[in-house]
């Protein structure tokens, strides 16, 4: 070893929705950057679009980028500016991994997509060829090579059970099951439709707002059988907590389920296969033991994925970096601001006394003003100084001043 310090190499740019535990899709995306870190990549997370927090005591174009799920234990940094920059000037071609929802919003140079459903399902369908590409499941791969001849074909298959074998596993002690369950979500949230053939007294799984994964887990625990309306992780689940999964065919999911060929048949059917049901009570056993294996291999399949497509980056000429519909950046502030500009909504200006803890921070805010005043100057002009300056006088004394320029205007403006 000549250098303790990495070469620097191809970075790694992950563009997926903000983090949520109930997206599958969204979990595999930000999975998949952990572990091209944990193989000693440079991989980053782009939230598209990005979730934005409002800040009050800032210009209301001014917000940082947030979310209310972080994804605890993953190395997933958010990409910024400054790392773009950083690239940039180093004739580093990023490389950019889409979900199959977008086509290529960031004018990447050289990108890939992972198909993680259906083209065109949850949104319109891709033009652009990609660079790459690699399918959550075989069934994927093979409907685009259907549905996009034009486009290579893909051959490599990252297939990524997001469930916890320690948390969805059977219960410790065997007792007898009785009744079922069933789950909908998409039948009846987004398609306003009620499910067919539901057994009665069949007890329906909520969304995750309205019923814990205790509670769930329970039922699964207890119940006999699980009907399924739709393709779901809590099919998964059901099947590891040795509840056998019936999926149900209806004019929203033909079935069978996109993991087909890589879970195999064990612990599942469909409604009308004959004898299903019988056949995944027999198998259910068998099915943990073949999901721990898809995860074993993941941190290793992931890493092979990596450095296969960085070897084809390095073979691309240098023509510039992603473009972004806004600019990332990392927003310091050098100590705690009064409670006026929390984040919290408690409006301070509204009784109108200035407190010791304000005068306490008075270098602060006059450093933090006249930051306001100048950027009111750049967009309002003096006029519209004067103008908020005189209306928060007005409606909330001398500390008023200072909200010239927060996101909601004085009371009483305009």
């Amino acid at each position: 070893m000549k250098s303790i310090i990495p070469v620097e190499k191809n970075p790694f740019y992950i563009v997926t929705p903000p983090y949520t535990k109930v997206s599958a899709g969204v979990t595999s995306l930000h999975l998949l950057c952990h572990y091209l870190n944990l193989a000693g990549e440079s991989a980053y997370i782009v939230q598209y679009p990005a979730a934005q927090v409002p800040i009050r005591s800032l210009p209301a174009y001014v917000t940082l980028q947030g979310q209310t799920e972080y994804p605890g234990g993953m190395i997933v940094p958010p990409l910024t500016l400054d790392i773009i920059e950083h690239y940039d000037r180093r004739k580093l071609t990023p490389i950019v991994v889409y979900p199959e929802v977008f086509d290529n919003p960031l004018r990447a140079k050289f990108f890939g997509r992972y198909i993680l459903n259906y083209p065109g399902k949850l949104n319109t369908k891709y033009t652009e060829a990609a660079d790459f590409g690699v399918a959550y499941a075989k069934t994927l791969a093979d409907f685009c090579a259907t549905e996009y001849p034009d486009h290579a074909r893909i051959e490599d298959i990252l297939f990524v059970p997001t469930v916890d074998l320690e948390f969805w596993r059977a219960p410790d002690r065997a007792e007898k099951r009785s009744g079922s369950c069933f789950y909908a979500g998409k039948l009846k949230g987004i398609h306003g439709e009620t499910p067919e053939n539901v057994p009665a007294d069949s007890i329906e799984i909520l969304r995750s707002d309205k019923m814990t994964t205790e509670e769930v887990r329970d039922l699964f625990w207890r119940t006999e059988v699980f009907y399924c309306y739709e393709d779901t992780a809590l099919a998964i689940e059901a099947i590891l907590c040795g509840c056998p999964t019936v999926f149900v065919r209806n004019k929203h999911f033909a079935g069978p389920p996109l993991g087909a060929n890589e879970t195999g048949k064990s612990g599942w059917c469909m409604s009308d296969d004959e004898g299903g049901l019988e056949q995944a009570k027999a198998t259910i056993g068998q099915f943990a033991e073949h999901i721990n294996s898809y995860l074993h291999d993941i941190p290793s399949q992931i890493a092979k994925l990596g450095l296969k497509w960085r070897a084809l980056a390095v073979e691309q000429p240098y023509a510039g970096t992603i473009k972004l519909p806004l600019e990332p950046r990392i927003v310091l502030f050098d100590q705690p601001l009064p409670p006026s500009f929390s984040l919290t909504g408690a409006d301070e200006f509204d009784t109108g006394v200035i407190t010791q803890k304000v005068l306490d921070r008075a270098p602060t805010i006059v450093r933090f003003t006249r930051i306001l005043i100048i950027d009111t100057l750049k967009t309002r002009g003096l006029s519209g100084i004067a103008r908020r300056a005189v209306v928060g006088l007005k409606n909330h004394g001398p500390i008023g001043f200072l909200r010239i320029l927060s996101g909601r205007p004085p009371k009483g403006e305009e």
